[in-house]
């Protein structure tokens, strides 16, 4: 189907926190799409001794299908980013030449455990070197407070030692114990580093 107007753009919006829905963001153009909404259908089980027919109700609706997109750094910067994860980028001629460099896959990019921290921020002096240093990586607690929870990380501050993230469930004390890695949990791309010049 080619579209046109309004119809012609698909809204993001990038969650911070998993299966929690957020309002879109950004727009991109697309060429064509495919898209189809389905919705599975739940029967009863009918508890009459006759022969009947169960009531039907509306179950889980899943939108699913393809969209088109032409090349445009736009739309390609997304589409790394929501792959990849982590992204280092460099203005080398003022506004306009840039290079974006994208280190995807589960590779550690730190570990230890906290000296304290609160629902939101995790303190250890021997972690952050250099500011913004672990922005768009994921905390991962693997022992103690808050084991098995994911984060994205959204500020990271060398002054303070501290890396600042989406809620977790507690606060984080001296017993948290942390791997912070460029993708999250559902992340299975090996190691790499790709570089988009512009």
């Amino acid at each position: 189907m080619s579209p046109s107007g309004q119809a012609t753009h698909i809204g993001l919006g990038k969650q911070t926190i998993w299966d929690t829905p957020v309002p879109a963001s950004d727009y991109i153009k697309f060429s064509s799409e495919s898209l189809t909404l389905a919705i599975e259908e739940l029967i009863s089980t009918s508890l009459a001794v006759k022969r009947d027919e169960p009531d039907s109700f509306e179950g889980l609706g899943t939108i699913a299908g393809d969209t088109l997109h032409e090349v445009h750094p736009q739309a390609l910067g997304h589409l790394l980013r929501s792959w990849f994860g982590k992204l280092l980028s460099q203005e080398l001629v003022a506004t306009k030449a840039y290079k974006h460099a994208f280190t995807p896959g589960k590779d550690k990019e730190a570990k230890g455990t906290a000296d304290s921290g609160s629902e939101t921020t995790l303190v250890d002096a021997d972690l952050v070197t250099i500011d913004d240093e672990f922005n768009g990586c994921w905390v991962h607690i693997i022992a103690g407070t808050n084991a098995g929870e994911w984060a994205l990380i959204t500020d990271s501050e060398a002054t303070t030692n501290t890396v600042t993230f989406a809620a977790m469930p507690l606060a984080i004390d001296n017993t948290s114990v942390y791997e912070i890695r460029n993708g999250p949990e559902h992340c299975i791309l090996p190691p790499y580093t790709l570089e988009i010049h512009r």
